[in-house]
């Protein structure tokens, strides 16, 4: 049976677009020849595609010790730090078992995970660039506070194995709402030092110390109080979003299991060193899992 269509539609690129176009002229049919270009809001550079092939199937999160605003660009102090640490378990894509938008890094882990620039896009949020710095840098980390993000030094973090842990405030968070308010600055710096000396000297007292100077700032600013946990040595919020996830310091790691045992909102989290670039998923325990559900967390 002969072929006698009525549209014929080809792209630029088709090798056979002469002979086509000559058949649609023979049967009276109309010859269309489409760009083969996606929507504007769907194209994708060769950059961007080599970004995503690049990007880690995994990432970790982070909490912040001392020094946070000072990653702002215009908040920054030339000499001050910013110390923070990634912590496992990790997130992907498809697997994120922490409550989102809760003061861990989640959106600057994100773009690390989806091969974004991660620095850009935070700091388009009018938020600084401590979250994507630590994300994919990994380690317990000092950096230099400035416009962008410069490492001053960084360990692996191993000597707060143990001895960490994330309250779930189960209140919203939300960084770039406070980013106006007043704030002292020099008093953040001064904590960030100290920090800067914990990580330096791998000591979680010294930390411990910097944690609490911190917090006490977070109160001042209007921050709820968080409760006393087991024994903690010190403790505050995450990020500067007024809820989510809370930092809890222990001494070690049996005081530690011993407060998330006693505290259903209290989970474990470990420090996170990707080393030589390995792609590494380290996954929630069975039994944080269930506790998790309880909270509406996952299904």
């Amino acid at each position: 049976m002969q072929v006698k269509p009525d549209i014929l539609a080809v792209t630029t690129d088709d090798q056979f677009i002469e002979e086509k176009r000559r058949f649609c002229a023979e049967q009276g049919a109309e010859f269309v020849v489409l760009e083969k270009l996606l929507p504007e809001a769907h194209r994708i550079s060769s950059t961007q595609l080599l970004s995503r092939a690049k990007a880690p199937a995994h990432a970790p999160l982070r909490v912040d010790f001392a020094g946070g605003w000072l990653d702002v660009p215009e908040n920054a102090i030339p000499g001050e730090y910013i110390v923070n640490c990634s912590v496992s378990p990790t997130v992907s894509l498809k697997e994120w078992l922490y409550r989102q938008g809760a003061g861990l890094g989640g959106s600057g882990g994100w773009s690390v995970l989806n091969g974004w620039d991660p620095v850009a896009s935070e700091l388009g949020l009018g938020v600084g660039w401590q979250d994507p710095a630590v994300i994919a840098e990994t380690g317990a980390c000092v950096w230099k506070s400035g416009p962008k993000p410069v490492l001053d030094f960084k360990n692996t973090g191993s000597f707060l194995k143990g001895c960490m842990a994330v309250y779930d405030t189960r209140v919203k968070h939300y960084t770039p709402g406070f980013a106006g308010y007043e704030r002292s600055f020099e008093r953040i710096a001064k904590a960030a030092r100290i920090a800067r000396l914990g990580v330096q000297q791998q000591d979680v007292a010294v930390l411990a110390v910097a944690v609490q100077m911190s917090y006490q700032l977070q109160l001042e600013e209007g921050m709820q109080p968080l409760p006393d946990i087991a024994g903690q040595l010190a403790h505050k919020y995450c990020g500067g979003g007024h809820g989510g996830y809370a930092l809890y310091l222990y001494e070690n790691e049996a005081q530690r299991n011993a407060a998330v045992d006693a505290c259903e909102d209290l989970y474990p989290v470990e420090p996170y060193c990707r080393t030589f670039g390995k792609d590494e998923q380290v996954q929630w325990e069975p039994r944080f899992l269930e506790r998790l559900r309880k909270r509406g967390v996952i299904k």
